[in-house]
């Protein structure tokens, strides 16, 4: 199957965003849905390695990861996501296991608010479950980027490169916060400086 899914993938390994088999990558295509299968190193991908499913998550071709449940339920929650990037980005799951009273990233620099929007933290859990893909049916409506507690991170966008962009915008975004949060409290921008940055750039 034709998709940039193995290149996104290289790019992930590549920036230290996945490691070995972790992670996951899909794409919508009319209304069948493009995924990386289970147990596969994603670093050395192919195009044939790719799995098909259809909406109701039926393997058409191959053995598709199991955490093809959590890509439906955006599909099917955020009708705008066209392309999904799972990953375990250090810094940002680093941030879920200290941070627990953080309901959202502070909103601390111009790049994380335009590019990002408001990111969340979802409770954990269980991997690979429908239960996973249920929990973030209101946080995707609102956000590009989840933290998943314990777990990783996921991204939506209307393409495969922007999903990738957003996501490692998240973690350089995750990277600040853990040194400022090392070294004192993080100062978050007012809301009055988020407001003139909205009125100029629509999330």
């Amino acid at each position: 199957m034709k998709s940039k899914i193995p290149l996104i993938c290289k790019k992930l390994y590549e920036k230290k965003l996945i490691v070995g088999c972790d992670g996951n990558v899909s794409e919508k295509k009319g209304d069948k849905i493009i995924i990386t299968p289970s147990n596969v190193n994603k670093s050395e991908i192919r195009s044939q390695d790719l799995c098909l499913i259809n909406q109701k998550g039926e393997n058409l071709k191959g053995q598709a990861s199991s955490e093809k449940h959590m890509h439906l339920a955006i599909y099917k929650y955020q009708k705008k996501a066209q392309a999904i990037v799972h990953a375990h980005p250090p810094s940002a799951i680093a941030l879920s296991l200290v941070k627990t009273q953080w309901k959202f990233l502070p909103q601390a620099l111009p790049e994380m608010i335009i590019a990002l929007g408001p990111v969340p933290f979802a409770s954990y859990i269980q991997p690979g479950t429908k239960k996973l893909g249920n929990s973030l049916k209101h946080l995707v409506q609102k956000s590009k980027a989840v933290i998943l507690s314990h777990h990783g991170a996921v991204v939506w966008a209307e393409n495969l490169e922007k999903a990738f962009l957003i996501m490692e915008q998240l973690e350089h975004s995750c990277k600040i916060l853990c040194l400022s949060e090392a070294m004192g409290t993080t100062k978050t921008l007012s809301q009055k400086e988020i407001k003139k940055l909205l009125t100029n750039y629509e999330f």
